[in-house]
């Protein structure tokens, strides 16, 4: 089975795994119809069950928070996807590598940067997690930039 790793990319706190739970729960309403099935491996499933839990929870009537989010990644953590047919045996493995956004930021150890880097060197695709409001949010009416952009997204780090 060909297997394609990819890194989720991002400081702490942009949504990195965020985007990979909206990913996974959402796959069969948007790309079900076109006869693919994505099955994830047990502690997959065991993870972002959790993690989709913890974002449902912030939008349940008269609990919406506008900040906050999930918890952030403790440690690194590898997420198997099989992509196939139904009733077929799979002909792909989508490997997410996540990591705490922390290792990218200055106060990361030598040894933590170095792993990121790693993570992304062998993979065939990376996925850059933006926090978007931070981007929108002008600094003046007539600004394009966001706001919070620098400080939350850091684009010159990802860069």
């Amino acid at each position: 089975m060909l297997e394609v790793k990819v890194t989720m990319l991002g400081p702490s706190g942009v949504g990195k795994t965020s985007l990979l739970t909206v990913m996974y729960d959402r796959f069969a309403t948007t790309i079900g119809s076109t006869n693919l099935q994505l099955k994830p491996d047990v502690e997959t499933v065991g993870i972002l069950q959790q993690c989709l839990g913890q974002l449902q929870s912030l939008v349940e009537p008269g609990n919406f928070l506008a900040e906050g989010g999930i918890r952030g990644t403790e440690g690194p953590g590898s997420f198997f996807f099989d992509l196939g047919k139904p009733g077929r045996e799979s002909s792909l493995r989508l490997h997410f590598q996540d990591y705490p956004g922390g290792w990218i930021e200055l106060k990361a150890t030598s040894e933590e940067k170095k792993s990121v880097q790693a993570f992304i060197r062998e993979s065939d695709a990376v996925l850059i997690a933006i926090d978007a409001p931070a981007l929108m949010e002008p600094y003046q009416e007539d600004e394009w930039r966001g706001r919070w952009h620098q400080q939350i997204n850091q684009p010159v780090v990802i860069r």
